[in-house]
């Protein structure tokens, strides 16, 4: 390793290669790391959480032995940089939800799905009190196995076990870290997580995903719905779900709501921090749309949606918060779980007043994104019944009010020109092939 690039974590200092004294850079760390927090609309809008992270951050550069300070802030810090502030608006919304919990419900255990190193939960364990906390417990599918070795070089590359624990067994924390390793994406996880972590929770349990990428925030969601002692919920979501889901036909169904993968998958990954897919600014409408189906999935008593500029010019800017009461009981579940009914989708879009809320998308959708949630609507009805056809027919007054009251965007106005339909109603005269009432084909025939 470079002596300059231990003098610049303040490791070393170059005029003293042989010690290891960090008190002669401390200050100018300090004012550093403070500035590149703080800056933008973030250390705006949270400014009192910047300042408690960032001298947190401080004081892990003072006390941590050189080797593991070296490990977490390599890169020039760019990591530590990151999973801060992408942890400032997360760890004021656990603030204000534990300073509204009554303390005879037990203290709090938070559960941050995949952890990754774990930054943010050995931020709020220096944080947070002590005495309401009674742990954080750290998922992520990369930890080691409990008494197995940090590293497993005979397994293939795709199981190989990548993080190291250290930092968190070696170290004292105020509140207890403790590491599981998960995947998420197994519907085992969500078994274990409900009969090892909620069920056995002495008080109300905080579930966080920070930076989760594709079908992981699903399961985040999910995990919040349907576990008990649940009282809180924080998500950001990351990469959008990969293209598979919709050539698959797949549809999710989170809560009371329902959507097509359609509507929100997209085809592109990384490969070596190189992004292979479309320019990512295209993408902004399509994770808008993603981000709303979330949010209307999440079962919670009350629920914000709030944007976070840490990247200027980002479109991947959403926080999902949610709350609800204390209880040891799991929520009472929608009455179809799985896969929501007709008379279920149908009874949502009746209650709707508003053209949006009826069909469940943000207020700057595109036409190509109406389109595809006014498709995913129409099969989801998929009935006789009067209220079906009388939910078809609101989506269809829906649609035409949002197409007829807005002006097109270039983009939006390339949708219309590159559309093979004619009907200002998507998909018409492909669903009377497949299988739809009688009533959508005379809806077609009257459009």
């Amino acid at each position: 390793m470079q002596l300059s690039y231990l003098a610049q974590l303040g490791i070393i200092s170059l005029e003293h290669p042989e010690g290891a004294s960090r008190t002669g850079h401390q200050e100018d760390f300090d004012t550093w790391f403070q500035g590149r927090l703080c800056e933008g609309a973030l250390g705006k809008q949270f400014p009192q959480t910047c300042q408690s992270v960032v001298e947190v951050a401080c004081s892990w550069r003072r006390r941590f032995p050189p080797p593991l300070w070296a490990r977490l802030a390599r890169d020039n810090c760019s990591t530590l940089l990151k999973e801060a502030r992408e942890a400032v608006p997360t760890i004021a919304f656990v603030q204000d939800c534990l300073a509204e919990l009554d303390p005879a419900d037990g203290p709090i255990t938070i559960v941050d799905l995949c952890s990754g190193l774990g930054f943010l939960g050995m931020f709020l364990a220096e944080l947070l009190p002590a005495e309401r906390v009674h742990g954080c417990v750290l998922v992520d599918q990369a930890w080691p196995l409990k008494g197995g070795a940090p590293q497993a070089p005979q397994q293939s590359k795709k199981h190989r076990t990548q993080l190291n624990w250290d930092h968190i067994y070696n170290l004292t924390w105020p509140v207890p870290l403790v590491t599981r390793r998960s995947d998420l994406k197994l519907p085992s996880t969500q078994v274990q997580i409900l009969s090892r972590i909620l069920e056995p929770a002495p008080g109300p349990v905080v579930v966080l995903g920070i930076h989760l990428c594709g079908i992981l925030a699903i399961r985040a969601v999910e995990t919040f719905n349907a576990g008990p002692k649940c009282v809180a919920f924080a998500l950001k979501p990351c990469c959008l779900p990969p293209l598979q889901y919709a050539k698959s036909r797949t549809r999710w169904t989170l809560g009371t709501h329902t959507f097509g993968a359609a509507e929100v998958c997209a085809w592109g990954k990384y490969n070596k921090n190189v992004w292979n897919g479309p320019a990512k600014a295209t993408l902004a409408p399509r994770f808008r749309m993603w981000s709303s189906n979330l949010f209307r999935g999440l079962l919670a008593e009350s629920k914000e949606c709030l944007h976070v500029e840490l990247v200027e010019g980002h479109y991947q800017d959403t926080y999902l918060f949610g709350r609800r009461r204390f209880s040891a009981q799991s929520p009472t579940p929608p009455e179809i779980f799985s896969e929501a009914s007709p008379e279920q989708v149908a009874r949502r879009i009746l209650e709707a007043s508003e053209a949006h809320e009826v069909l469940g998308v943000p207020t700057d959708v595109s036409i190509r994104q109406l389109r595809r949630r006014w498709t995913t609507l129409a099969h989801a009805l998929k009935s006789d019944k009067p209220e079906c056809a009388a939910a078809f027919q609101k989506i269809k007054d829906a649609f035409d009010q949002i197409r007829s009251l807005r002006r097109l965007c270039p983009e939006d106005e390339g949708d219309e020109k590159g559309s093979k339909l004619a009907s200002p109603l998507p998909g018409l005269h492909q669903l009377r092939h497949e299988g739809m009432p009688a009533w959508h084909s005379r809806a077609d025939s009257h459009a």
